[in-house]
């Protein structure tokens, strides 16, 4: 008797200990009091916590109550002050249910609104019991996402899906709806798209391309296009892949909306049998108007290489499709100090609002840097390039600006892929490696 007494004021014990209220950080942009997610906060025996898409970290280990504790801080473009040791660390008094403000000082341009898709995304903030509505969608990453508006909704879609319950993945790209907007016309943090995603009859997500071969299937290039009849269609470039990111075929793809899926339209390249295309559109396409007036799709990365009338039946037509003249054009873009931009993935949109074409891109093995940059026309010279997202020992590939915010908004907003990919990075950030982050770019703040 005396023994089951004391088993069971161990386990109410260990109860009470595991539901002690959490130490609560809140991570902070010190210029304009926004939430700041992904900070890492890591302690001298190695515990790390990020604080999630609300800027909240909830420092949860018994051990550490009671003590002062040293954290170094990693903010990817948000800083806090070096310690005498000469490195970003604060040094906090952890207290079972006490809270404390952290402001980190942004240097870069770019203000990091959240991450897209993963799981946890409010991890943190739900040891609190706060947003409590925001569920996971059950895929644990996604990669290269793009966006394009399809009817009154916009229409997603990614690369390479992990998920939670299939150590694997999914191969054959994912898709998902979310109203237009998705985000607020003045987006803060936190950020959370409702995406209705494409699942099977049992309620798993699932691929929405049928594979051309083995390997996995992807779709980029996507496209809205109307027809002579005024119908909506949406189209992309599909790419069957093998070993290291090898296309060996690749052709177009059309949304069939009635069963959720792409159909394959067109092959186009085939090695195997030595048959490649003069121009595949597989980049991010942005509309244009030229000097006579004529509608065009122009094909870059981001700076345009192609073009192909702005047509759903000039897209289908492989024989309407042109390679960009650019005689009398300097093809350079140059950063601000005159360095030039040799651009590896990247997107550009008119900007009403700058009164200047305006881009995003990766540079080459620059690989967790992304690069701002503006011209007068679509085809250069572009100029005044200048970092405005930096990440630590990280990539962050395929940016995709969101185009459906207008090219009246004040700022711009894009995402891309953050991942250990292309980096010796030992130790991924958990729960955010291989996801989408959005960033918010203010013009007001380009000087």
């Amino acid at each position: 008797m005396r023994f089951g007494l004391t088993l069971s004021a161990i386990v109410i014990s260990g109860a009470a200990v595991a539901a002690a209220m959490p130490f609560r950080i809140n991570v902070v942009d010190a210029e304009c009091g926004w939430p700041v997610p992904l900070v890492q906060f890591t302690t001298l025996d190695g515990q790390v916590f990020v604080s999630d898409n609300a800027g909240v970290v909830g420092v949860d280990s018994p051990e550490l109550f009671g003590r002062r504790v040293r954290f170094s801080v990693e903010g990817h473009g948000y800083d806090v002050p070096k310690d005498s040791a000469g490195e970003k660390a604060v040094v906090l008094d952890v207290r079972q249910g006490g809270k404390v403000v952290v402001k980190m000082n942004r240097s870069v341009l770019a203000r990091r609104l959240g991450r897209i898709g993963g799981t946890g995304l409010f991890v943190e903030s739900r040891k609190f019991g706060e947003h409590l509505d925001k569920v996971d969608q059950g895929e644990v990453g996604r990669d290269s996402v793009q966006c394009r508006q399809f009817g009154d909704r916009l229409f997603w879609l990614w690369g390479d899906t992990s998920m939670q319950h299939y150590a694997i993945g999914i191969f054959n790209t994912t898709a998902a709806y979310t109203k237009n907007p998705a985000f607020p016309r003045d987006p803060k943090p936190p950020v959370y798209p409702p995406y209705d995603q494409i699942r099977d009859d049992k309620g798993k997500v699932r691929g929405v391309i049928k594979a051309q071969g083995s390997g996995p299937i992807w779709v980029f290039g996507l496209i809205d296009l109307k027809d002579r009849a005024g119908r909506d269609h949406l189209g992309g470039a599909w790419s069957q892949i093998r070993g290291f990111c090898d296309a060996y075929k690749n052709g177009l793809c059309e949304w069939n909306a009635k069963e959720d899926n792409f159909d394959v339209t067109l092959q186009l390249m085939d090695k195997d049998n030595k048959v490649f295309p003069e121009f595949f559109p597989d980049s991010n396409p942005v509309r244009w108007t030229d000097p006579r007036g004529k509608k065009w799709l122009l094909y870059g990365f981001p700076f345009p290489h192609h073009r192909i009338p702005d047509s759903y039946e000039a897209w289908r037509d492989t024989n309407t499709w042109e390679r960009v003249d650019w005689s009398g054009r300097e093809k350079v873009a140059k950063m601000a100090d005159g360095s030039r931009i040799e651009s590896a993935s990247g997107q550009m949109m008119w900007s009403s609002a700058r009164k200047k074409w305006v881009g995003i891109c990766q540079r080459k093995l620059d690989f967790g840097s992304l690069v701002y940059m503006e011209a007068d026309s679509p085809f250069g010279p572009w100029t005044g390039g200048r970092v405005v997202v930096r990440h630590e020992n990280y990539t962050f590939y395929n940016p995709v600006i969101h185009l459906e915010c207008g090219a009246d908004a004040p700022y711009i907003l894009f995402e891309a892929t953050y991942t250990d990919a292309f980096v010796n990075n030992p130790n991924p950030t958990p729960r955010y490696n291989y996801t989408q982050m959005l960033y918010r770019l203010d013009f007001k703040d380009l000087k």
